[in-house]
């Protein structure tokens, strides 16, 4: 009998929405999940929020170091398949949020932690990946006067619990715009109170019976009670 697995991709990314969905319960909020990936939707909110998870695991930035992986990489490049697909993958063009959703999740596995952030903020850093998951991004100042002591790459990173390509970087091309990016992005861990506020366009608010007149064939996992 033939065993059919899933993709380490598809399992990654059903993680982070099954840890999104069940969040969202606990939280109070009902949320709908496509059965399908209905255009870069994974959940909507019963207020008409629509939500896109991306998730990842830890991964280490330098191989040779001995620290433990505190780096979680999200691409925002839009997927390329079919033939030369790894070629043109390398000229992939970053996916526009705010085209399918008002929200985007990204969701660090190992630590299940969550970085809710609004799809207009995501779309306008122009970015095709976000490095999040470390607890500070030091100065190119605190680098340079633990250097001038003496202190190691790595012994500057386990100081100010960063990572040593950072470390590296801030000591020999010194504060960069990058850093200032995955700060801003960094204040929207646990930003859950967010999704209580109603979309900007009052067309995205669609009530679940306009839903099943739109489209009969729409079958939705409802997670939560359905108010009579």
């Amino acid at each position: 009998m033939r065993t059919l697995v899933a993709s380490r991709g598809l399992r990654i990314g059903k993680q982070g929405e099954f840890l999104v969905l069940a969040e969202l319960v606990r939280r109070g909020l009902m949320p709908y999940a496509p059965v399908l990936d209905d255009h870069g939707v994974d959940i909507m909110l019963y207020n008409g929020v629509h939500i896109q998870v991306k998730s990842a695991n830890l991964v280490r930035s330098n191989s040779k170091s001995k620290r433990r992986p505190n780096v979680y990489q999200f691409s925002c490049a839009l997927n390329v398949s079919g033939p030369g697909a790894r070629k043109r993958a390398a000229k992939a063009h970053r996916r526009t949020f705010g085209n399918a959703c008002d929200f985007v999740i990204l969701v660090g596995l190992d630590e299940q932690r969550f970085w809710i952030i609004p799809a207009e903020v995501a779309d306008s850093h122009g970015k095709t990946c976000f490095a999040l998951g470390q607890k500070k991004y030091p100065s190119a100042h605190e680098v340079n006067e633990l250097r001038a002591e003496g202190k190691s790459y790595e012994d500057i990173a386990t100081i100010l619990d960063s990572n040593i390509a950072v470390v590296y970087d801030r000591h020999k091309r010194g504060d960069m715009k990058k850093g200032a990016i995955m700060r801003e992005l960094r204040a929207y861990e646990d930003r859950w109170d967010l999704l209580e506020l109603k979309p900007q366009h009052a067309a995205r608010l669609i009530s679940l019976p306009t839903i099943y007149e739109r489209d009969p064939d729409f079958i939705a996992s409802i997670a939560g009670p359905i108010a009579a």
